[in-house]
C-alpha cells in the first residue's frame, strides 16, 4: 500500500540535520550540533531538537536538557509521542541513538531496542493549505494541494 500517487508528488527532497548530539543538550545546542551533519532524502524522522523546539517557548524549555524535559516541558510539547520512538540524532559517544519517551523525556539508548519512528518529509514549495485548519480528526485536519 503506501501513498497515493498524488501523495507521492507532494514530497520533495529535504535537508534532514542528522549530527550527533547528546541527551543533556538544550534545543538551540542540539541543533547546533545535528546541522554538523546533513543528508538529502525525500523521507527522515524527526530529530532530538525538532522535538525539545515544539514545546511552548515559556521561558524554560528551550533551555531546558532533554534530559529534563519529561513533566513539564515534555507536557507542553506537542510532538510529545504516545510511546518511545527513535529520532534522527546519534547520541554522542557510544550510546547508539536517542529516543524520547511519551513523558517527552530524551534519553541515550542502544538501537536494538524496538522502538517507533515519526517519519517527517518536506512538502513541494508549490503546495498550499486548501482547507482545514490543522485541528485533530479528519473533519479539521489540514487538506493540501
Amino acid at each position: 500500500e503506501g501513498l497515493t500517487e498524488t501523495a507521492r508528488g507532494m514530497i520533495a527532497e529535504g535537508t534532514w540535520n542528522a549530527g550527533a548530539t547528546t541527551n543533556t543538550a538544550t534545543a538551540n545546542t542540539a541543533y547546533q550540533a545535528a546541522t554538523g551533519a546533513q543528508v538529502s532524502k525525500n523521507v527522515g524522522i524527526i530529530a532530538t531538537y525538532e522535538y525539545l523546539y515544539a514545546a511552548e517557548n515559556d521561558g524554560t524549555c528551550w533551555t531546558t536538557s532533554g534530559y529534563d524535559y519529561d513533566g513539564g516541558c515534555g507536557a507542553k510539547d506537542w510532538l510529545k509521542p504516545s510511546s518511545a520512538v527513535w529520532t534522527l540524532s546519534p547520541g554522542g559517544g557510544s550510546s547508539g541513538a536517542l529516543p524520547v519517551d511519551s513523558n517527552g523525556y530524551v534519553y541515550n539508548n542502544y538501537v536494538h531496542n524496538t522502538f517507533g519512528v515519526s517519519p517527517a518529509v518536506y512538502l513541494d514549495s508549490s503546495i498550499t493549505i486548501t482547507e482545514g485548519n490543522g485541528g485533530i480528526g479528519e473533519t479539521n485536519s489540514y487538506k493540501l494541494g
